[in-house]
């Protein structure tokens, strides 16, 4: 699956940026690199997000929560 991603991914490139941008056009190799630096820079987040939510509702002062939901009605 991830074999075939880089194929689409360079399909992808070749196809519309390098065509838009004038940039040259990528081999195989540097779209399964590209798919790794995305990963890297944008599938993290989630989960710290996620963790940072839940540790901000935990640590929370149990007035503010009762606030909180008294403003929502």
């Amino acid at each position: 699956l991830v074999f075939l991603a880089g194929w689409v991914v360079q399909l992808l490139w070749n196809a519309t940026i390098s065509v838009i941008f004038t940039v040259s056009t990528i081999s195989y190799w540097q779209s399964l690199m590209l798919i790794l630096l995305c990963k890297i820079l944008f599938g993290s987040h989630y989960r710290v997000h996620k963790q940072h939510r839940e540790i901000m509702k935990y640590h929370q002062k149990p007035d503010a929560r009762n606030e909180k939901e008294e403003e929502k009605d």
